[in-house]
């Protein structure tokens, strides 16, 4: 009869380690977005739409991977 992970400490570790990767991935888009909006805040140029930084920073964020559609993507538009 196989133990029950509540009986099992290599078990517990087990269910405790795929918990915190579930929750490590959920947590990385609000994370990488708090990041974004920080640098956009921080950033010294006058307009954040074209600094380079930010630009990058964004088109990683959404994952744009094709030139034309970072262009019709509007920075100023991010929450």
């Amino acid at each position: 009869m196989k133990s029950s992970p509540a009986c099992d400490p290599a078990a517990r570790k087990d269910v405790l380690r795929r918990n915190h990767r579930a929750l490590q991935a959920r947590m990385a888009a609000p994370r990488s977005a708090l990041d974004l909006l920080e640098t956009g805040l921080n950033c010294p140029h006058e307009d954040i739409v074209t600094c380079p930084n930010y630009r990058a920073g964004l088109a990683e964020l959404v994952d744009v991977k094709d030139p034309a559609a970072e262009r019709t993507f509007d920075p100023r538009r991010v929450p």
